[in-house]
């Protein structure tokens, strides 16, 4: 891959972690799945020379905003404990994705994705802002003014320097 990934001149390298993975899960067996899934997509990532691995970060299952931010934050350590210096050495940053915020899942908003990162100042985190789903949060991206009010927050929020990736794409809705 690495070989391919050169001579092509792909960089970076942008991985998506799989869909199935819940950090902020209040179930106990899905959350050990969760971490350990997690891991194994982290190890991946190093072993490919992979940039950023992006992520979901779950669904909060009847808990609390506060209580599921706390759980992913944490199940981010977990997965991560003892890769913290291979991660700095090669490069890999996990990236928040925000969600459209179906259900209870969490980083609906860019506040809520401010707060995952601000949990875990120890790991190399950011975001990849996603417009479809900023856009079925409330985010609208449709005219200029609405984007810039759009970008403000995220500015505000997360910071534009902790946004590594743009998921552009379009939406179902007009």
């Amino acid at each position: 891959f690495k070989e391919h990934r050169l001579a092509a001149g792909l960089d970076p390298c942008v991985i998506h972690s799989c869909y199935l993975i819940n950090m902020a899960a209040t179930d106990a067996e899905i959350r050990a799945k969760s971490i350990a899934a997690f891991r194994d997509e982290v190890e991946r990532s190093l072993a490919i020379g992979a940039n950023y691995l992006v992520i979901h970060p779950g669904s909060a299952r009847g808990a609390s905003i506060a209580e599921a931010i706390a759980t992913c934050a944490g199940s981010f350590h977990a997965a991560t404990a003892g890769l913290e210096r291979a991660m700095l050495d090669g490069g890999l940053r996990i990236l928040i994705e925000n969600t459209a915020g179906q259900g209870e899942q969490i980083g609906r908003t860019f506040g809520q994705v401010r707060q995952i990162l601000d949990h875990c100042p120890d790991l190399p985190m950011g975001m990849c802002l996603d417009t479809a789903h900023s856009f079925a949060a409330g985010y609208d991206w449709r005219d200029q003014l609405a984007a810039a009010e759009s970008f403000d927050e995220l500015d505000q929020t997360v910071g534009l320097d902790n946004v590594y990736v743009v998921h552009f794409n379009d939406s179902k809705a007009p």
